[in-house]
């Protein structure tokens, strides 16, 4: 958050570092100044925060010279981190270990396993793990300690889970207890997406689905050996005002379990600062946000998301205990908008979307960065922030723009094939080749390119993906009478009654 940062004087000669821990500092929070005779003196709220005082000493530093300046940083928002939650084929071993890397390169502090098609984690929670799967999970806590990086083993129950039935308890809390064995010690019960209705037998015990699921937290927060209060997604997570649901839950549940809600929506266009107050006085305690966001598991699946997290309130940090990302299956993609999230969470007060955009393409792409900029601004567009650069230059009439930005972008798209990382590329294929495909057929309505055109459209039309501004797509649809698929982006109101 960079909350005082002083250049005194011009660069001296490093002469001592000393580093002591003070935990009179925020969480994550790190000092340090530099003394008239070269000593740099810093101080440290944890191990986490060291590593980044470290880095921003070597940051600071050129040939053993260091600039004289004071400098005081924390985060705005203590837990801060991502959600591998999406529903779709979870990441693999090398990606969860390569994504603590990329947390903690982007100063991000937590990880929240809970991939929706892990069967183990939601349609048989009620089986054990394997051995070989407590094996893998044992080596991911490691790597995420190594990284500084707090693990977090989340179980989704609620499809099923018999609130009557104590074996039930005691089937959830021995498979629990049995990760915790792997030196896991930080828990979430997620009980989203499902219907909150009670059976005959739960409603001569309970007199709500939210008592009902408070009490099988409660239990959770007692019973299991952890080093951090429970998380706890409600039934009633996206709304941004209070429910009968969530006046049983400030009633019934501990006050040490953590709440996730989502925004006003499952992805929520913008989160204010008013949000935050009411979501905080309606849960009775301060949430966590979980940002839905890269995720792109909801209709119409046809898009991958780049742009940067905007919308969403810079004082949130004053409501909230903690702000996630929700990452989406594509791996490798999540990056981009990841580190601007990060950005965010770390200093929402000084957050530039576009600032953060621009370093998050300019790092990623390194190399090609420019022709990285010119890719993601083609699919920037997103449910905050709608930015349509070909269906501005259709309504203009400007087709001379038009040819500009067509041929730019199919140059772009061959130098990031030859420069870009391996995975994206892999990830992206469909998303190039539905590009290079709009870029063929927009010449050849300009009379500048012959194809078969109806080829064409089929090719299109099979692309899992497609740009984020598809204008000229539908405008080629009506010009030249051809059957291109272009469905409007929705977002799916996920909730219990649909």
């Amino acid at each position: 958050m960079k909350k005082f940062f002083y250049v005194i004087d011009r660069e001296i000669l490093i002469k001592n570092i000393t580093l002591t821990r003070d935990e009179s500092l925020p969480e994550d929070g790190y000092s340090f100044f530099v003394t008239d005779e070269g000593d740099v003196i810093g101080k440290y709220c944890n191990e986490r925060a060291k590593s980044y005082l470290e880095e921003e000493i070597n940051k600071q530093t050129s040939e053993g010279k260091i600039r004289k300046v004071f400098l005081k940083d924390y985060p705005c928002f203590p837990l801060r981190g991502a959600i591998e939650g999406f529903y779709g084929t979870p990441f693999t071993q090398k990606q969860r270990k390569d994504l603590f890397s990329y947390l903690r390169k982007i100063r991000m502090n937590a990880y929240i396993y809970a991939p929706k098609d892990d069967l183990y984690h939601r349609d048989r929670w009620r089986e054990a793990y394997p051995a070989e799967d407590l094996s893998l999970l044992k080596d991911l806590k490691k790597e995420a300690d190594k990284n500084y990086i707090d693990f977090y083993f989340a179980i989704s129950p609620g499809k099923d889970f018999c609130y009557a039935d104590d074996n039930d308890y005691g089937i959830l809390l021995r498979k629990l207890s049995a990760v915790a064995a792997c030196g896991i010690d930080k828990f979430a019960l997620l009980l989203d997406d499902i219907q909150p209705v009670l059976s005959k037998e739960e409603a001569a015990i309970y007199a709500s689905p939210a008592q009902a699921q408070a009490t099988i937290a409660n239990r959770l927060e007692e019973d299991l050996q952890k080093s951090a209060p429970l998380l706890f997604c409600p039934t009633d997570y996206m709304q941004n005002f209070d429910t009968p649901y969530r006046e049983d839950l400030r009633k019934y549940l501990n006050r040490k379990t953590e709440v996730f809600w989502t925004g006003y929506n499952t992805v929520a266009e913008a989160i204010t600062e008013e949000d935050g107050e009411t979501v905080k006085r309606s849960f009775g305690r301060e949430p966590i946000l979980w940002d839905n966001y890269p995720v792109n598991d909801f209709s119409p699946k046809k898009r991958i998301y780049f742009g940067a997290l905007c919308n969403r309130g810079r004082y949130l940090y004053k409501t909230h205990k903690g702000y996630v990302a929700n990452l989406s299956s594509l791996y490798e993609c999540n990056k981009i908008p990841l580190s601007t999230m990060a950005d965010y969470a770390w200093d929402s007060e000084g957050y530039n979307a576009e600032e953060s955009l621009k370093n998050a393409v300019s790092e990623y792409f390194s190399g090609c960065a420019r022709a990285g900029k010119i890719f993601v601004r083609m699919n920037e567009s997103n449910v905050f922030r709608k930015r349509y650069p070909v269906r501005e230059l259709l309504e203009k009439g400007n087709f001379a723009a038009l040819d500009a930005l067509y041929e730019s972008t199919e140059k772009a798209l061959k130098i990031l094939k030859k420069k870009a990382p391996t995975e994206f590329l892999e990830e992206t294929k469909d998303l190039f080749a539905c590009m290079e495909y709009e870029a063929d057929l927009y010449f050849s309505l300009r009379g500048k390119r012959t194809i078969n055109r109806e080829e064409t459209v089929g090719k299109i039309n099979a692309c899992r993906f497609f740009a984020a501004d598809n204008s000229f797509l539908k405008y080629a649809a009506q010009k030249a009478d051809l059957n291109i698929q272009t469905e409007e982006e929705r977002i799916i109101y996920r909730s219990w009654k649909k």
